[in-house]
């Protein structure tokens, strides 16, 4: 009897440890109630059976952090860990998806390559226009409703182009300044290295030299409206320009960017648009 007692110790022992532990719920062969004369037979198979679910259970391993992921390391050992790959984790269930080392940005007439998980691995601009006629032009930027702020400018890559039109339509300002266009030869690192000549068409004789930029709409605050239409971006020295103000830029470097800004005070309304082929 008192090894049977002693039996019976160790089993409601394992029993309290399974449920300390969160064990999964054992069941035993045998029902043993109180003031009965336990078999030993009954008694065994019964240890044996709360054994063999103890031996069956998920055990933590090591020190998991705060956060991990629980990751099997055996069909009965569990640890902590993070997720590795395309999706990643680090101590938390936040993922971060993996860079594909394309650069973010709008990509006009763009080629690209995508890998057989769907994601673009690489992406480059191609020539801007498309289709067929002389009226073939892409849309670089517009804004419906246009404004800036005075001390910044809108800037605008047109190094795959060979034709550029900026039109403004209605411009406001909140001082009276130039709305002014420059241009740059040097991928937008510095604007209007040599003069813009201006000329007037109507007499036929130079009007002025601007050692910023061509010119648009001038003067007071209320609406201006101008167009600037330069045909060949990459054409040698001299770069012709029409619109408003008509003149070259006298510069052998093709040009690669514009940049659209006002003398004085910010510019508060109207619309911008940039077409290119």
């Amino acid at each position: 009897m008192r090894t049977i007692s002693t039996l019976l110790a160790v089993i409601g022992s394992l029993l309290a440890t399974a449920a300390s532990a969160q064990l999964p719920q054992c069941t035993v062969p045998n029902t043993l109630v109180n003031g009965q004369v336990a078999d030993a037979s009954d008694v065994m198979e019964n240890f044996n059976a709360i054994a063999g679910c103890a031996d069956n259970s998920v055990t933590p391993e090591g020190t998991p952090a705060t956060g991990e992921i629980a990751v099997f390391t055996s069909p009965t050992a569990i640890t902590g860990g993070d997720l590795t790959g395309d999706v990643t984790t680090s101590g938390s269930t936040t993922t971060q998806l993996s860079a594909s080392g394309v650069a973010p940005g709008t990509y006009n007439n763009a080629t690209v390559t995508i890998d057989a998980k769907g994601r673009v691995t690489f992406a480059q601009s191609g020539p801007v226009g498309g289709g067929s006629g002389t009226l073939a032009y892409t849309t670089l930027f517009y804004q419906p409703t246009y404004t800036l702020p005075a001390g910044t400018a809108t800037i605008v890559n047109v190094s795959t182009a060979n034709e550029v039109m900026v039109i403004a339509h209605n411009i406001t300002k909140s001082a009276s300044g130039s709305h002014n266009v420059q241009f740059s030869v040097d991928g937008g690192v510095t604007y209007v290295s040599t003069n813009v000549y201006l000329m007037d068409i109507g007499t036929n004789g130079l009007i002025g030299v601007s050692g910023s930029a061509f010119i648009g709409g001038q003067g007071a605050t209320s609406a201006r409206s101008f167009v600037l239409h330069v045909p060949n971006l990459k054409s040698p020295t001299p770069k012709p320009f029409f619109g408003n103000r008509t003149g070259f830029f006298n510069n052998p470097g093709p040009i690669t960017h514009i940049r659209i800004y006002s003398t004085a005070g910010n510019i508060t309304g109207g619309s911008l648009t940039v077409l290119a082929r």
